[in-house]
C-alpha cells in the first residue's frame, strides 16, 4: 500500500515539476528550403505554450509574445535575446544583453536560426515563487 502511494505522489510530482517548467527551441538541420516561420509564445504562471518548438536552420523566425497574468520574462540562450512582456500588451521590451544595456519596444524578436541544436527559453523577470522553474527549449537536432 505504501509503494503504492509513493508512486502515485512521486507521478504527480513529476508532472507538476515538468508543467512548471519553460521550453525548447530545436534546430534541425536544413531538411527543406528556409522558411518564414511566425510563432505565438504565451507565458503564464510557470510555464510557456507552446513548450518546445522545431525549426529548420535557415529559417527566419518571428516571435510574438503574450503574457498571460504578470510581467514575463524571455530569454533565449545561444542567441543573446532578453524580452520582458506585460500582459494585455501588444509590444514588449527587447535586448541583446552583450551589447545593450537598454530595452526597445518592439512588437515582435526576428531572428534567423543560424545554428543547429537545442536552445533552452528562460523566464529572466522574477514571476512569482516557481520562477526558477521557467525554462523551456527551442530545438534544432
Amino acid at each position: 500500500m505504501r509503494a503504492k502511494w509513493v508512486r502515485k505522489y512521486l507521478l504527480t510530482a513529476i508532472l507538476l515539476v515538468g508543467g512548471a517548467s519553460a521550453g525548447f527551441l530545436a534546430a534541425r538541420p536544413a531538411l527543406a528550403p528556409p522558411q518564414e516561420r511566425d510563432l505565438i509564445i504565451t507565458a503564464h504562471k510557470y510555464g510557456y505554450d507552446p513548450a518546445v518548438v522545431h525549426v529548420n536552420r535557415g529559417d527566419r523566425v518571428r516571435i510574438r509574445l503574450v503574457a498571460k497574468d504578470v510581467t514575463h520574462g524571455f530569454y533565449l540562450e545561444g542567441y543573446d535575446l532578453d524580452a520582458k512582456v506585460r500582459p494585455e500588451n501588444p509590444t514588449f521590451w527587447l535586448r541583446q544583453p552583450s551589447t545593450e544595456e537598454k530595452y526597445h519596444e518592439v512588437e515582435e524578436i526576428e531572428f534567423v536560426a543560424s545554428r543547429t541544436g537545442k536552445f533552452r527559453y528562460r523566464c529572466s523577470t522574477t514571476c512569482g515563487y516557481m520562477h526558477l522553474s521557467l525554462t523551456k527549449t527551442l530545438c534544432r537536432p
